[in-house]
């Protein structure tokens, strides 16, 4: 990702690139965990589903999906709580799957929180056309067409 963040004023390409950079993983990730996937990352009529889990599993669209999905899921975790990719495991021509985990501690008990899941991102066009959230590794890999 470049140094100034500005993950979302790139383009994806069909080779994976993105503007001679990073590799699209690796910008889609950091945008992901930094709550700016959006801009010229997403298509026009981007979603995210969320199987993974009933605490923010609502649909979301447009070029705040993320923003929205993620903030809905803070609201469960005290300030501080962290998010990471734990591995880039897939990406294909179509798709970039990667596992994450919310780490902190609950709003409402104080204790130790972490929530895990396995996100497939598809592209369309040089966008991410859609995400979904999967509460297994073995779902996503489904989903994609991989198999342990």
């Amino acid at each position: 990702m470049p140094a100034d963040g500005a993950a979302g004023s790139m383009a994806l390409s069909a080779d994976g690139a993105i503007g001679g950079e990073a590799p699209a993983h690796e910008v889609l990730l950091g945008a992901m965990i930094e709550g700016a996937l959006d801009g010229e990352l997403l298509a026009p009529d981007f979603r995210v589903e969320n199987l993974a889990t009933s605490a923010a599993d609502d649909l979301y669209y447009g070029p705040s999906a993320w923003r929205d999905w993620l903030r809905d899921l803070l609201r469960l975790f005290d300030a501080g709580a962290s998010l990471s990719a734990i591995e880039p495991m897939a990406a294909g021509e179509d798709f970039i799957l990667a596992s994450f985990e919310m780490a902190g501690r609950s709003v409402s008990s104080g204790d130790h929180l972490s929530f895990g899941w396995t996100a497939v991102a598809w592209l369309r066009d040089g966008a991410v056309s859609r995400a979904v959230l999967y509460a297994s590794r073995r779902e996503a890999l489904d989903a994609v067409g991989l198999h342990e």
